[in-house]
């Protein structure tokens, strides 16, 4: 997660836009140089990462290319947000990119001269701004082209945005005007949704033919058809504001006391997605247009598209970790869909992942749908019936387990850590309370044991969650291997110790538990080293440790990973079955000495 901030410098401009934010009525002054500096000094102490300047217009100010170096030598990423008038002089582009900006956010609002004099009032600086961008792109440079949706020109923006996708734009960013800045005082630059909303969906649609990113900003979701959700972003992700003397988070700062919630909004499943509507715009056309949205029917049209077929039965039949799982069951099949909180990083393990288990023959089933809403991934799966439930194992169904565990080990490749160092660390806090002192020693043991033998433990992607609810058994044969979701680059022994962990079961522990996991370590080491095998039983505990870790961040509010859904139910558990866990393991002699013995 890169942490961002926004810097204003000012509130000069070459450009005199009528919706601008900055009211030129309000008696504010442009910062000096020494006081950018030290906001740029403050942000890099409270570990921002990237840097987005914004005006007025930067790049008019003397002092821009000694800001832009400073912020360089900090060691920070940059952001330029610009009307792009300046980047018509080449020797001023060349000079600038040599410094390696991170990104452009351009403003430009129109397709012509005549409509831009319009909106920014000055001559010449649609054909400025074009020439600028064209020598930003003669030098390879990343760019957003954003366009401010008003009455002026909502009517044009599909023209405007074929316009703009000539000069081939990295993304294309559609934001609806604020009645803020000058707009408080112009409220009819403010167009209605319902009567402007579908110019912009045929933008969306010619953008989509020509494979155009595009976003949109400031349009409540509830006005937008199912299909167009998925293209509206959030301005805020990841951004901080400092605001007399705080860090706040950018939301908070932007839109919190600005806009409002109506009634109808408390039965809408994207109330957090959507932040509301500006009051003024509320005062000026009313209520009636919005209306509460529900998340399962959205899925389901989804569903019904990306099938073609009609849908009789949706419903949510599980919450996980990362993932909500629905039913899916039309006129001759039955699917699982899958709606993930996934970042691209998983994405690639999993797909890498895959391609291995298909080269090996693992079986796993696969995706019939892959499509993105409101920034998860949505996955489509046949639904598999009539699957053997795993109450009694036999040595047979555990053999085939081991066997399948100790192939996955055997022909996976090794993978640089270089490449991808993201492997688990051996986190633990002797400051913990849960623990005798006894007990700590005896972790910190273990731990000293994994760290050693895991300079030599084979490493590759694994699934991460090979337990016995995810691999499915049919007439006693595997079929399928399932649930992706926590697929990470990491020791291949995780994979025999989550299944260990699965055998054993800590709440009904018996011997018979005991005889399966020697079954199972018996055809397992067939296929892997002994010394790593004796690496189980300590990872087994930490294993534990890190759920722990994650179940403290989660009553911490840290943890960003995990869904709000499951939040919720976590926060009803109480991290002492886990501490109990851990304990059970360290201090169960007879596990030791089974997983040692083989």
């Amino acid at each position: 997660m890169t942490l961002k901030t926004e810097i204003k410098i000012g509130i000069s401009c070459n450009n005199n836009c009528i919706f601008c934010l900055n009211d030129k009525n309000e008696k504010i002054k442009d910062k000096t140089t020494d006081q950018i500096k030290k906001e740029i000094v403050d942000s890099k102490k409270v570990g921002i990462q990237t840097i987005s300047f914004t005006g007025g217009e930067i790049t008019i100010r003397t002092d821009f290319l000694k800001i832009i170096e400073f912020a360089k030598i900090n060691e920070l990423d940059i952001i330029i947000q610009t009307n792009c008038r300046s980047f018509f002089y080449e020797k001023f582009t060349k000079e600038l990119v040599s410094k390696k900006i991170e990104l452009f956010l351009i403003s430009l609002h129109a397709h012509n001269e005549e409509l831009n004099k319009e909106i920014t009032s000055v001559t010449k600086g649609y054909e400025q701004a074009v020439k600028g961008i064209k020598n930003l792109k003669k030098f390879n440079q990343k760019i957003i082209l954003n366009i401010v949706i008003n009455s002026i020109n909502a009517k044009q923006i599909e023209d405007i945005v074929k316009h703009h996708i000539e000069l081939k734009p990295d993304a294309i960013q559609l934001s609806w005007v604020r009645p803020q800045g000058k707009v408080k005082e112009t409220l009819e630059l403010i167009p209605k949704y319902s009567d402007n909303i579908k110019y912009v969906e045929k933008a969306i649609e010619f953008c989509e033919k020509h494979k155009q990113k595009i976003s949109l900003i400031g349009i409540p979701l509830c006005i937008l058809k199912t299909k167009y959700k998925q293209h509206t972003a959030n301005p805020y992700l990841n951004q901080k504001i400092k605001n007399k003397q705080k860090w706040h988070d950018a939301k908070q700062i932007f839109d919190s006391d600005k806009k409002e919630f109506m009634n109808e909004c408390k039965q809408c499943d994207f109330k957090k997605e959507c932040g509301g509507i500006f009051k003024q715009y509320l005062d000026k056309y009313g209520f009636e247009e919005f209306k509460a949205q529900k998340k399962e029917q959205e899925l389901k049209k989804i569903a019904e598209k990306k099938l073609g077929e009609k849908i009789k039965i949706f419903r949510k039949i599980h919450t996980g970790y990362t993932s909500n799982n629905y039913l899916v069951e039309t006129e001759k099949h039955k699917y699982l869909l899958k709606e993930r909180k996934i970042s691209k990083l998983i994405q690639e393990f999993e797909k890498k992942l895959k391609n291995n288990y298909s080269k090996m023959k693992i079986p796993f089933i696969p995706t019939a749908v892959n499509d993105t809403f409101l920034g998860q991934k949505i996955e489509i799966i046949e639904y598999i019936e009539k699957i053997d439930k795993i109450n009694t194992l036999n040595d047979q169904q555990i053999k085939k387990i081991a066997s399948l565990l100790g192939k996955i080990y055997k022909t996976s490749p090794e993978t640089n850590e270089e490449i991808y160092p993201h492997k688990t660390a051996f986190l633990f806090s002797q400051n913990t309370n849960h623990f005798s002192d006894k007990e700590k020693a005896r972790i910190i043991k273990l731990r000293e044991k994994l760290e050693l033998g895991m300079s030599f433990a084979k490493q590759s992607i694994i699934h991460n969650d090979l337990h016995l609810g995810n691999i499915l058994f049919k007439k006693k044969k595997i079929i399928a291997v399932i649930d992706f979701e926590k697929v990470r680059y990491n020791y291949l022994i995780y994979d025999a110790a989550r299944m260990i962990l699965s055998l054993l079961d800590l709440k009904t522990k018996t011997n018979n538990n005991y005889n399966n996991i020697k079954t199972f370590l018996d055809e397992y080491q067939k296929y892997v080293p002994k010394k790593e095998i004796k690496l189980i039983h300590p990872a087994l505990v930490f294993i534990f440790i890190q759920t722990l870790n994650s179940l403290i961040k989660l009553k911490k509010g840290e943890n960003t990973e995990a869904r709000d859904s499951f939040i919720n139910i976590v926060n009803k558990q109480k991290t002492s079955l886990v501490i109990q866990n851990i304990k059970k393991i360290i201090n169960d002699e007879k596990l030791e000495q089974i997983i040692n013995l083989n």
